[in-house]
């Protein structure tokens, strides 16, 4: 009957230990795929970070483009602007000037 005992206990031992070793294989699979999981996680956000780094330097290198193409712009208007508004303050002088030369022009051949 002892030996019945020890058996049983024996195979009772075997079984638990079994069972705590496929728990414990259980979790360190959980583990290893959690750390998985993170590690996967860490670097797919670390390549999202870059992509995104490389679309706003892009962005900001383009709006630093078209913002010196405006001034450009701009002064050239402003310059094209200034031209007209001295043309058209110095068109009444021209006339003047014009209408004296015509005048002296008349007076030599009359003489």
């Amino acid at each position: 009957m002892e030996k019945g005992i020890n058996q049983a206990a024996l195979e009772w031992t075997e079984t638990t230990r079994q069972a705590y070793q496929a728990v414990a294989s259980g979790v360190v699979a959980a583990q290893e795929r959690n750390v998985q999981f993170a590690q996967t996680a860490f670097e797919n956000g670390v390549a999202q970070l870059r992509a995104q780094e490389e679309t706003a330097r892009g962005l900001f290198q383009t709006m630093a483009e078209q913002s010196e193409k405006q001034r450009t712009a701009f002064q050239k208007v402003a310059q094209e602007s200034l031209n007209a508004y001295l043309d058209l303050l110095a068109a009444p002088i021209a006339f003047y000037q014009k209408g004296i030369d015509v005048t002296r022009q008349a007076a030599q051949k009359a003489r």
